[in-house]
């Protein structure tokens, strides 16, 4: 989110940084739904010719009913205060699109995911192969190893089962002497 309000900061303090932001962003490249909104608007007023400043970015997006639902003048005056130089805008920029394709790339990777397990469960699981499977899982061999003090693990198991046995201790005075019995060991 930084690299979005320091793209969104430097557009509005450098007109020449929305020519050099547009050719590398797209308004579904911003991760917050504020700062695509405000990305819009500034494009919008770019096009338009319009200078790109706290109070017309501010009239757009109430143009636009939008101007609450980005966190008001302040969040614009905040994002503007962040910003003083639009130096590394397009290094910004790279960063901002860098991630929306990671999204991008994450979100298509759960879509085959999704598609991959419902095919299989569905469609591909042929009883031959489920058999071989479960045949494959019946022969696999479970060790059972007794470790000589208990691991870390076993601390929320032993905790349950005194609370099974609870007698009128209180739980915490329970839990004290088992300590003392483990530092014991």
């Amino acid at each position: 989110l930084e690299a979005e309000i320091n793209v969104i900061g430097s557009m509005m303090v450098d007109r020449s940084a929305i020519a050099k932001t547009i050719e590398i962003l797209d308004t579904d490249s911003f991760y917050s739904e504020a700062n695509t909104m405000i990305y819009a608007a500034i494009c919008s007023l770019f096009e338009n010719s319009t200078p790109v400043d706290l109070v017309t970015l501010s009239q757009e997006l109430r143009r636009r009913g939008q101007l609450e639902q980005v966190g008001g003048t302040f969040y614009l005056t905040e994002i503007n205060a962040q910003t003083p130089t639009s130096y590394a805008v397009e290094h910004h920029a790279r960063i901002v699109q860098e991630h929306y394709l990671k999204r991008r790339l994450i979100q298509a990777a759960g879509t085959m995911l999704k598609q991959c397990y419902d095919e299989v469960l569905e469609y591909q699981l042929e009883e031959y192969r489920l058999r071989k499977a479960l045949m494959r899982i019946n022969s696999q061999e479970i060790i059972i190893t007794y470790p000589e003090f208990p691991t870390p693990f076993a601390f929320p198991i032993l905790v349950d089962r005194m609370r099974e046995k609870l007698s009128s201790e209180k739980l915490e005075i329970r839990v004290k002497k088992m300590q003392l019995k483990f530092d014991n060991w």
